[in-house]
């Protein structure tokens, strides 16, 4: 594994709050971006998905002759060169870029700058990896300095999609008329599109390529390697969690010492109920058995307190489901939480996602919905823990629900409140989920991911909340031969938005989390919203839809 130089950089790099004007990672990189930082070898500096904005000035960034306007990361409209924008943050940019008028400010330029990547290393191999796999897609790769130190060398990755061009000359005049915008809108959008599908195909190849990294590279970094072979436990705060039921004439005093003595950290160390993994329940399930304590001291009951990404979250760990394995998963949707969003994370559970997006980002509010009170009782007490740590503006951001999720959605509904944000992982049961067949009856009830109704009764309710911009982080389970288009997934929610009058535009799909819970079968998020323009197109937002966050007008 890489040395703690690196892994001390990677936390402290992940951890901070976002600074830039949005507050997040641009939604067409968080993908790209989850796929580098699920490497314990690799960490995000910088990125941006690619943008177009005009600019006057000198055209170099970061001077005082230089000021920009119009950003936008998605497809752009007619309106984008036609119409007065009040939202814009600045005067000289407000009026309509083509207007027939003259304007002052001199010359107008239009500029599209492609996708970047800036990627700590930990050492000349991981590099090396990360380069091979964006050449076959980009052209400008490299390394920044060719100095390593003990924290990684950075490799920057830049796209070749750009585009500079004036609008209006020096003297303030449009040097195009209105029958040109329809050819420069497609000009942009032709550029954004291009500059998407490279960034899909880095990441498959990049995923390919880690993959085959690490497996070369694999230790026996899980636990303490002695003559008994691997002992693979999950470090939930002072509790080692194996991740299997003891085997038949194993000794389970010797086990807890071999944990015990790998990470000076641990007070206790249990294993599932035999029968059991780590993996086997559903996405916010309790264990249906009591772990089975092996040593260090008895403790009931099993509540710890576990730091991720300096967040404090208490789990009791007989009572609600908590995998530190999909911790960068829960990073990958914190970073795409924009300034103002409101979020609302259901089947919360202890809450993990919710501390860490209340704690991480610029969001307005979060709201945490879950059913079982115990789980919801950890919650409220690491929320006191956040309000210690942080302050009251942040844990009064956190509001916890204990209700039904289905009779929440329905009420929130009702009162016509919507969110930004949802994390839903579906409900997986003997009757939840969509089915594969559409027979509730079948005896292969739950195979491949399939269950009976609810998971459509859950996310029909869930639509009424949604404006088209609103993302849905949609956690689903999958067989291995539907990675990794997931398209029964797919299928699923297109079938639904349909049924709503909506659209369902695919932003994300990939397996979340490190590890399969069953044989052959893995979680994935699909990441979806129901609108493909973007936040500057007048389709995106009809009057009858409220407006949220950095969507609203400025006063």
């Amino acid at each position: 594994m890489p040395c703690a130089a690196f892994a001390n950089a990677k936390e402290q790099a992940l951890t901070k709050c976002d600074k830039s004007s949005a507050g997040r990672i641009d939604p067409r990189a968080v993908s790209v971006c989850g796929a580098v930082n699920d490497s314990a070898w690799l960490f995000t500096l910088s990125s941006c998905s690619g943008r177009c904005y005009l600019w006057r000035g000198e055209g170099v960034k970061a001077t005082a002759a230089f000021s920009r306007g119009r950003v936008s990361h998605d497809r752009v409209d007619a309106a984008y060169f036609l119409a007065a924008d009040a939202r814009e943050e600045h005067a000289s940019f407000a009026a309509a870029p083509l207007g027939a008028e003259r304007t002052d400010g001199g010359a107008l330029w239009l500029r599209f700058e492609p996708f970047i990547l800036h990627v700590r290393c930990a050492d000349a191999a991981a590099a090396n990896a990360l380069m091979r796999s964006a050449r076959t897609v980009f052209k400008n790769v490299g390394l920044q300095s060719a100095n390593f130190t003990a924290d990684g060398v950075c490799v920057a990755i830049v796209g070749d999609e750009g585009l500079d061009m004036p609008l209006r000359d020096e003297d303030g005049q449009s040097l195009f008329r209105e029958r040109h915008v329809d050819w420069l809108t497609a000009l942009v959008n032709d550029k954004h599109d291009r500059n998407w599908a490279k960034i899909a195909r880095f990441e498959a190849d990049l995923r390919v390529a880690l993959a085959a990294f690490e497996a070369a590279r694999e230790d026996d970094d899980d636990g303490a390697p002695s003559a008994g072979g691997k002992l693979r436990y999950d470090a939930v705060g002072d509790v080692a969690c194996l991740r299997r039921p003891l085997r038949d004439g194993e000794d389970g005093a010797d086990v807890a010492a071999r944990a015990l003595a790998s990470n000076a950290k641990l007070r206790v160390v249990v294993a599932p109920a035999a029968g059991q993994t780590l993996a086997s329940g559903g996405a916010a399930c309790a264990p249906s058995e009591p772990f089975a304590i092996l040593g260090g001291g008895k403790r009931s009951p099993l509540v710890t307190t576990h730091k991720e990404h300096d967040v404090a979250i208490v789990v009791d760990l007989n009572a609600c489901f908590f995998s530190p394995r999909l911790a960068t998963e829960r990073l990958r949707i914190s970073k795409a939480v924009g300034r103002g969003e409101r979020v609302l994370c259901l089947f919360a559970g202890c809450g993990p996602e919710a501390l860490l997006i209340s704690a991480k980002t610029a969001c307005e509010r979060v709201v945490a919905v879950e059913s079982n009170a115990v789980a919801t009782a950890c919650l409220a007490r690491s929320r006191q823990t956040l309000r210690r740590s942080k302050g009251d503006r942040v844990a009064d951001k956190l509001e916890i629900v204990t209700d039904d999720a289905l009779s929440e959605l329905r009420r929130r509904a009702d009162s016509g409140e919507t969110f930004d944000r949802v994390t839903c992982p579906r409900p997986k049961g003997r009757r939840d989920g969509d089915r594969v067949d559409g027979d509730a009856d079948d005896a292969d009830d739950g195979g491949d991911g399939g269950g009976g109704p609810d998971g459509a009764l859950f996310l029909r309710a869930l639509l009424p909340l949604l404006t088209p911009t609103s993302v849905v982080h949609w956690t689903d389970f999958a067989a291995d031969r539907e990675l990794p288009d997931c398209a029964r997934t797919r299928t699923f929610l297109e079938r639904e938005c349909a049924a709503f009058g909506a659209g369902c535009h695919v932003l994300h799909c990939a397996r979340a989390g490190t590890s399969s819970v069953a044989a052959r079968q893995y979680r994935v998020t699909v990441d979806f919203r129901l609108g493909d323009a973007g936040p500057r197109a007048p389709s995106v937002h009809p009057h009858n839809l409220p407006l949220r966050g950095t969507q609203r007008p400025r006063d």
